[in-house]
Order: C-alpha cells, then sequence, then structure tokens
C-alpha cells in the first residue's frame, strides 16, 4: 500500500475547512489544514504536501500572494494548487490565477465528487512524479556505477595488454639469450676436435643454456595450466623441513655467485601437511630465488618455518630492493615484475610470484608480501594446513649458512622460538 500524501487545505473560514476534510476523506491521504496564508508557510516548511487547495479571498495574505510565494521556491514547483473561490470567478480572475502558479480553479460551493476526482488526479501525479524521479535517481546511479566497473576493467584489461605485451618481449629475449651460446658452442665443437679442455668448457656451456631453457619452457607451461585451470597435484604426507632442505640446495648455487648470507630455521618437531612435493618445493625455490635476485651481493637472506595453531607457516626474508607501495597489491598477478631491468640482466619470465600463490592456493594455503618499502627488504610468508602432532618436541634447529664462498655450514645450539 502506498505511503499517504499530504495534502494542505488553507481557507480562513472553519466550517470550509470542514467541509473538505469531509469530502475528501475518502482519499486515504493525510489532510493538513491552515486557517490562514502564513499558517500555511509554516506548514510548507516542515512537511512534503502534494496538492494545496486554497480559498482566494482571505485577509492578511491572500490566495494569488501565497501562490506566488510557494512557486518561487524550488521545492514546491511542482506541488498542485486548487483555487477556489465564491466570488472571484471572472475569466480575469482565473487567468491571474494560472499565471501564480494555480493548476485549477473551482467555485464554492464545490461539487463534491468533482473536488474529489481533481485532488485524486493530482495526488495521483505528484505520486507518480515521485515514482519517477526515484527510478530515475536508482537508474542514474547504477549508470555511474557500471560506467565506473567498465573504466576500471577497461583499465585492467589494459593494464593486462601491456603486462602480457611486456612479458613477451621478455619471453623473446630470454629464449634467445641461450639460443646464442648454444649456437657458438656447436661451431666451437666442430672445430676444436683435438682440444679436449675447449670441448669440455663448450660442453658445460651448452648443458648451463639447455638448462635454462628447460627452466623457461617448464614456467610455461605452468603458465598455460593456470590459465587453463589444469594445474593438478600429486599429494602424500609432507615434511616441511624435508622440502626446506631441498629447496636450500637446490639454491645453493644462486646464492654463492652472489655471496649472500642465508640463515635457516626449522623447528626440531617435525612439520606435516599434504601436499605435492614437487610443487612445494617450487613455491620455495621461487621465493628463495627471488630473494636472491633483489637482494644486493653480500645481502642476508632469512627462511623460517614453524607452526601457528593448525598451520604451516614459512617466511623468506631479505635485505633487499624492497617493494614499492604501489605495487604490492599486484606482486602476485601474472606478467607483473618490479623490477624490469633486473629480470633482463639476470634472467626470468616474471610469473614466479603468480606461480607461487597458485602453487599454495591449490594446498588450501594463503601467501602474502610485506615491504616497508624500497631499499628496506621484503618477507613473503607461505601458509598451509598443517597435520597434528600427538607428541610436540620444543626448541627450534637454526642452520646459518654463510657466504657459499666459504663453503661453511654451522648450527646454532637449539632454541625456543619467540
Amino acid at each position: 500500500m502506498a505511503e499517504p500524501l499530504n495534502i494542505l487545505l488553507v481557507d480562513d473560514q472553519p466550517a470550509k475547512l470542514l467541509t473538505y476534510e469531509t469530502i475528501l476523506a475518502d482519499l486515504g491521504e493525510r489532510l493538513l489544514t491552515a486557517s490562514s496564508g502564513r499558517e500555511a508557510l509554516e506548514c510548507l516548511l516542515r512537511k512534503d504536501i502534494a496538492v494545496i487547495l486554497v480559498d482566494v479571498c482571505m485577509p492578511d495574505l491572500d490566495g494569488y500572494e501565497l501562490a506566488s510565494m510557494i512557486r518561487q521556491h524550488p521545492r514546491f514547483r511542482e506541488t498542485s494548487i486548487i483555487f477556489v473561490s465564491a466570488t472571484l470567478m471572472t475569466d480575469f480572475d482565473r487567468l491571474r490565477g494560472y499565471e501564480v502558479g494555480g493548476v485549477d480553479y473551482l467555485p464554492v460551493p464545490v461539487v463534491p465528487e468533482i473536488l474529489r476526482a481533481k485532488v485524486r488526479v493530482f495526488v495521483d501525479l505528484y505520486r507518480k512524479t515521485r515514482q519517477l524521479e526515484a527510478l530515475n535517481r536508482d537508474l542514474e546511479q547504477r549508470v555511474t556505477d557500471r560506467t565506473a566497473a567498465l573504466e576500471a576493467t577497461a583499465a585492467a584489461l589494459q593494464a593486462s595488454d601491456q603486462r602480457k605485451d611486456e612479458f613477451l618481449a621478455t619471453l623473446a629475449h630470454e629464449l634467445r639469450g641461450p639460443l646464442a651460446p648454444l649456437s657458438n658452442m656447436l661451431e666451437v665443437l666442430k672445430r676444436a676436435e683435438d682440444d679436449p679442455d675447449l670441448r669440455r668448457t663448450a660442453r658445460a656451456t651448452m648443458d648451463r643454456q639447455l638448462r635454462h631453457l628447460v627452466r623457461l619452457v617448464d614456467d610455461l607451461l605452468d603458465v598455460g595450466r593456470i590459465a587453463g585451470n589444469k594445474m593438478a597435484l600429486r599429494t602424500e604426507l609432507v615434511e616441511l623441513s624435508t622440502i626446506v632442505n631441498q629447496s636450500v640446495e637446490t639454491c645453493r648455487p644462486f646464492f654463492e655467485a652472489a655471496g649472500h648470507l642465508l640463515s635457516v630455521s626449522v623447528p626440531n618437531e617435525p612439520i606435516e601437511v599434504v601436499g605435492d612435493p614437487v610443487r612445494l618445493a617450487q613455491v620455495l625455490n621461487n621465493l628463495l630465488n627471488n630473494a636472491c635476485k633483489y637482494t644486493p651481493p653480500g645481502g642476508r637472506v632469512g627462511l623460517t618455518l614453524w607452526r601457528e595453531g593448525t598451520d604451516a607457516l614459512v617466511a623468506v626474508r631479505d635485505t633487499g630492493r624492497g617493494i614499492p607501495a604501489d605495487m604490492l597489491p599486484r606482486i602476485f598477478e601474472m606478467f607483473t615484475q618490479v623490477d624490469r631491468s633486473l629480470e633482463r640482466t639476470q634472467g626470468g619470465l616474471g610469473v614466479g610470484l603468480s606461480l607461487v600463490k597458485h602453487l599454495v592456493e591449490l594446498h588450501g594455503g594463503a601467501v602474502a608480501a610485506k615491504s616497508d618499502g624500497e631499499g628496506r627488504g621484503s618477507e613473503f610468508t607461505v601458509r598451509l594446513p598443517a597435520l597434528s602432532t600427538a607428541a610436540k618436541r620444543p626448541g627450534r634447529r637454526s642452520q646459518i649458512v654463510t657466504p657459499w664462498t666459504d663453503g661453511a655450514v654451522g648450527f646454532e645450539p637449539a632454541r625456543t622460538r619467540t
């Protein structure tokens, strides 16, 4: 049922007001009365009025003056004003009433059916006008929201296209890089049949470049699997400290070349998860390689494994270049690179972190990045659902890997994580 609207009845004679109220009571609207023009203005300031029935001949402020003042206010330009009069009924009087904003002019005594019908028409018009205004506002808001959403989508698509273009340029550069040395070394092998040292050097170079090509192809295959939602896991019971040790050994050559100090901290108690050991190792390899790549020579990288409630957490921290604040929300997006010049000089397609995020989520976990800004280092934390353990041994085993050029590995005494 529609909300009742306000109808204002203005007349200086109480008997007439009572008559109008009686005639219009069947409309089901809210009837308000005013015995003077000033009282009517006060009522208008307090309430929204749909229709005003006003007597022309009133002392102090007549109906024409009242209508003129009402029409000057933007809020009441659509309010219907109906004049009633027993004396001023000439064509001139009617014309004056229409000029000051009236929509109808009725003689007194009024015919109840006619008055009721006219007021009903203008009340319905007011209600439908308000409904249309509300629909129009809603439509305008929806158009605004939709336009903003389309603009955001267009901007995202444009940014995605730009990242794809940059990715393809990087891919072409990365694929061309190993092919040139392979081609050169093939020529060396042809000409160095009597030089075993040179042939050995050529084979080592070819082996290194071939492994680089294999890594690029593997990354491209993973990108395709992610895009096609075809990445599958071969899950089993996995002890995470084993994965940590494997990843550290895999990344040893990179840390050796950079002279980094790597600290590894794992708990004495085993932390087990259900996961794909190959993919979990890929996650840690990518994070360690990323830390190594973005940390200046001689920097520090830390890897910590611990249990927090029902979750297993692995954090990789570094003292490297850090991540700009505007890049943090997009750091895990496909084809996003923080420093493209560094990617070009040290190799890589810029898809490693996106692969990390997808693989971690396939394991039911989450990964987060944190950085205080450029030059302040960064931290990546992987959270995975862990299996409960029946017995817990307190303490933490910490392995400090000094610069790889020393080849020294030392163990700190077991200590409880704080």
